[in-house]
């Protein structure tokens, strides 16, 4: 995992308000840095696309966000741990990944996955060059 992707994590799980009132001070900020991604940047998306994250991006959605991560590095990691080796997931399970994507560039998705669901139905998308060009399926 890249610095930023570290960062992100230990940053969102900090106890409430902190992470909160940062992100929140400057929303629309927020929303551009997150979607101008190296490799699938800001271009990407139609001037609607990019209105409708912004307007969607709420105090009460980041809040969640940062819950969600709360919970990955306490109650999640606990489960998890508890229930490795011991349970499976029983139903297939779809797993997809952006080929520019951090998980496509420099995690095992699949290897990752098949530890915890036998039936497992993988791809990486090819993600597009621009806006016109839609994700295609890399299987």
């Amino acid at each position: 995992m890249g610095i930023g992707e570290l960062s992100l994590v230990f940053f969102t799980a900090q106890k409430e308000p902190f992470p909160e009132k940062l992100i929140c001070a400057d929303l629309d900020y927020y929303v551009q840095y997150k979607l101008n991604k190296k490799g699938v940047g800001r271009q990407l998306f139609t001037p609607e696309a990019f209105k409708e994250y912004a307007r969607c991006t709420t105090a009460k959605q980041i809040h969640a966000v940062c819950e969600d991560y709360r919970a990955t590095v306490t109650l999640d990691l606990a489960m998890d741990s508890e229930d490795f080796g011991n349970r499976q997931i029983q139903c297939a399970v779809m797993v997809l990944w952006g080929s520019n994507s951090h998980v496509g560039r420099h995690l095992k998705p699949i290897e990752a996955w098949s530890l915890w669901a036998p039936d497992l139905r993988v791809g990486p998308f090819r993600q597009p060059l621009s806006r016109r060009t839609p994700p295609q399926p890399g299987l």
